[in-house]
């Protein structure tokens, strides 16, 4: 009779699927013209849950907003790649090894007079594209500066779209590393600008459900060492930029 709750366990063990989510981010989790389970951060992801010894791995996009409720109620188990801020840190598990730090930069025209940002007196008087799901910087939130938010898909794509139609004056984006791709996989590569904001920088992590970080937490953090001691998140994806460097 042990025997056979000791298989029905194993069995049960071999079939239990690690479940994360992801949302769309230009080059983390989002190519051009190809199937995002080839993005850096999935396959990145892959190679942790490898060292992990997880067999069954389901990666599922959904929408942001969703996404953090799935994760919350115990639907997912992780959010592959997410922002780490103090207000998220109430409700989910984050890996206390960050995967990358994410520099936080503003794109403008090349023309435009702006050509470094010491202090938000620098910002006062623009008009700045944001993603209205997008973490900002407290710097941002000086009432003196005009956000001009935006919902829904390729919001980088878009607000540079505005840039260059005048709508707008410059787009906001936590991430340069996601603006670099845009900018190099589109046809506006030359006529912009990028300016670090001076600000910390923001963590990247993977972001555990309560239930999921009881499980697979400790597992994935001696993974992630593991792999950063001969590929880190940062080196993986530059490659994925060079490929599209004009």
């Amino acid at each position: 009779m042990l025997l056979f709750y000791c298989v029905l366990f194993s069995i049960a063990r071999a079939e239990d699927v690690f479940k994360a989510g992801y949302f769309a981010v230009p080059l983390h989790t989002e190519l051009k013209g190809k199937n995002s389970h080839v993005a850096p951060g999935l396959e990145y992801f892959k190679l942790i849950t490898q060292k992990m010894g997880i067999s069954h791995l389901s990666l599922t996009e959904y929408p942001l907003a969703r996404l953090l409720m799935m994760a919350e109620t115990d639907k997912i188990d992780a959010i592959v790649l997410l922002a780490n801020t103090a207000q998220r840190q109430k409700r989910l598990v984050f890996s206390s090894v960050a995967l990358s730090n994410l520099q936080p930069v503003l794109v403008l025209l090349q023309q435009h007079p702006l050509n470094q940002i010491n202090s938000v007196e620098d910002l006062i008087g623009l008009k700045i594209g944001v993603w209205q799901a997008s973490v900002k910087e407290s710097l941002l939130d000086d009432e003196r500066i005009h956000l001009s938010p935006i919902n829904g898909n390729n919001a980088i794509s878009r607000n540079l779209k505005r840039i260059d139609a005048n709508r707008i004056d410059a787009l906001y984006n936590p991430d340069l590393n996601s603006i670099l791709y845009e900018l190099r996989h589109g046809r506006f590569n030359q006529r912009f600008k990028i300016l670090n904001l001076p600000t910390q920088k923001i963590d990247l992590n993977t972001a555990f459900s309560p239930a999921g970080a009881k499980r697979y937490k400790a597992a994935y953090e001696k993974a992630l060492a593991e792999l950063q001691q001969t590929l880190n998140y940062d080196s993986f994806i530059m490659q994925y930029l060079q490929t599209v460097a004009h």
